[in-house]
């Protein structure tokens, strides 16, 4: 009897797909495809879709054994149990499908948790935002409000003391107020409530209707009903110390709000009616305030129930609130692709506002060039990088040391990025030590963190960062030390450098002759020779970054950067 052989073609089971061999016909094992995972606790095991807020790879095309990767992972679209993130359906193959809820934004990097939208910010649900949408100039956020933040008309509100007209906060006019917040939606938001008949207010913009406190002509009160309200005190422009005067429970002294930084709870003549000054650095947050609640410009409290302190570096507080802001992060698009975010810093503590923050690394401007034009030998350093381009870049520039300027060039090319670094001494302002000195232009972080416009990079933010080039002084004299930002110059040469010009003849002229010109990342000052603007040159493959100092209480670089 004639054996005959018999091939049996086996068939993935429904919703698995074959992974091919080598042959690229024969099945040699059976997978879940991208958007489902295996469920290993149904029998048989079968491969279901992945559920809304991940995102499933699939099994792994390269199984060959019962032991591979078969099933695949589900891989949630939160981070490390945070919330904010989710898809729009399930089925989601890879992270890009991971989007962000309402009132949150993506992640600042791929991979980390979504972004909550504070303050008067929000961000629609199933939005694809890098950062929370600001609401419109005048509009803002209840101090009470515990919504969630995406709906523009919620968060979003005319604040007291305002009204609603054609799409602009007006402040109420004389004579009107409004306690309370309201939604531009609201009819009522277009009025403001009249004071009591008699009475008008003292400035425009009033929040409460106590201050409805100042009597109309044709009115009057008796003389021994009138007490002093609080959140006022008695008021006398003639004494020497207007808000403390001599005989402070005399009736015919006028009363007036007290100023910011002072309060009253009294409300008669018979107790202490003149405004006191808020203590230990604390504050208040409006005229007439009837206690301290927040801490001073430029102080801020650790923890509740800590004591206002000066800010920190890398904060600051405008008096409005409790606590120190962090300077805001600044995200610069590099030639790589993803761009590279730095956080924020200042040069002093104790700050008031946002205008005091730079970014910590900056990129140089597109507009100024690629690199500064430096000679060679001011780098002095080649740093070591591998991975992939963006985490090459950010080696390089993260390599920089923290107390000192730092200037890091970036090439790619064929074979690799490559790094090397100009290190500098930071100096004070003053020029009398007779040292060459280089300043750098920096940007505001506030106004290059909120917008994506190269234009934005190239603003100044006033500050110049003030580094040692003694050792260069005759290569800077020369010209060799960057390039001049008029492009006539620079056709005539390279190296042309005009000295002691009436728009760059002392710091503060030079300061403004840059600021205005995009071409320029700075200027520099030669014993013997003066001051000069100087700009950047075009770099194929290439990019640079100025690294300021961070400074450390009561160090050396501490001192000199305070005075930039």
């Amino acid at each position: 009897m004639n054996s005959v052989e018999t091939y049996v073609c086996l068939r993935c089971r429904t919703g698995y797909v074959p992974v091919k061999g080598s042959d690229g016909k024969s099945v040699v094992q059976c997978v879940c495809p991208p958007g489902t995972f295996q469920n290993n606790t149904a029998t048989p095991k079968t491969c279901v879709p992945c559920t809304t807020g991940s995102f499933c790879p699939g099994g792994d095309p390269k199984a060959r054994t019962p032991a591979d990767n078969i099933g695949g992972n589900p891989m949630s679209c939160n981070v490390n149990n945070s919330t904010g993130l989710t898809t729009k359906s399930q089925r989601s193959t890879r992270r890009a499908d991971c989007i962000a809820q309402a009132g949150y934004v993506l992640p600042a990097t791929a991979g980390a948790a979504a972004q909550e939208c504070t303050g008067s910010t929000y961000a629609p649900a199933f939005n694809r935002l890098r950062s929370c949408l600001p609401c419109q100039s005048g509009l803002a956020a209840p101090t009470d409000y515990t919504g969630t933040r995406d709906d523009k008309l919620a968060v979003c509100q005319v604040p007291p003391g305002k009204f609603w007209e054609l799409n602009v906060v007006r402040d109420c006019p004389k004579g009107l107020y409004r306690e309370e917040y309201v939604r531009t939606d609201n009819k009522t938001s277009i009025a403001c409530l009249s004071c009591p008949e008699g009475w008008t207010t003292q400035n425009i913009g009033t929040p409460r209707r106590s201050l409805c406190n100042v009597l109309l002509p044709g009115y009057q009160d008796a003389i021994e009903d009138c007490i002093v309200a609080p959140g006022s005190g008695v008021y006398n422009g003639n004494d020497t110390n207007p808000w403390s005067p001599t005989d402070p429970t005399n009736p015919n002294t006028p009363a007036k709000e007290c100023p910011i930084g002072f309060y009253t709870n009294n409300d008669t003549l018979a107790t202490s009616n003149t405004c006191q000054a808020c203590p230990n650095h604390s504050s208040t947050t409006a005229p007439g305030s009837t206690s301290c609640t927040v801490c001073a410009a430029g102080y801020g409290k650790s923890q509740a129930g800590a004591a206002c302190t000066a800010c920190a570096y890398g904060s600051y507080n405008q008096g409005s609130s409790e606590s120190c802001n962090t300077c805001p992060q600044t995200t610069f698009n590099d030639f790589v692709g993803d761009g590279y975010t730095s956080s924020g810093i200042t040069f002093r503590t104790g700050l008031t506002g946002p205008e005091s923050c730079v970014p910590l690394r900056a990129q140089l401007p597109k507009p100024v060039g690629d690199r500064f034009g430096l000679p060679d030998d001011m780098f002095t350093v080649d740093v070591t990088v591998s991975g992939t381009d963006n985490a090459a870049v950010k080696t390089c520039v993260e390599a920089c040391p923290a107390d000192q300027c730092c200037i890091a060039e970036i090439e790619k090319s064929d074979s690799g990025i490559t790094c090397r670094h100009a290190r500098l001494t930071p100096l004070g302002a003053s020029i009398a030590d007779n040292k060459a000195r280089m300043y750098y232009k920096l940007p505001p972080s506030e106004i290059a963190a909120a917008s994506k416009d190269v234009k934005a990079k190239t603003m100044a933010s006033g500050i110049y960062a003030i580094c040692d080039i003694d050792n260069f002084a005759a290569k800077a004299a020369a010209g060799e030390l960057g390039t001049s930002p008029d492009p006539t110059k620079v056709e005539a040469g390279r190296n042309s450098i005009e000295f002691g010009t009436a728009k760059c003849s002392d710091a503060a002229t030079c300061k403004a002759a840059c600021a205005a010109d995009a071409a320029c990342w700075g200027f520099i000052y030669v014993p013997g020779s003066g001051f000069a603007l100087r700009g950047g040159e075009s770099w194929l493959g290439g990019r640079s970054f100025f690294n300021s100092p961070i400074a450390q209480p009561n160090s050396a670089t501490a001192a000199a950067v305070a005075t930039w």
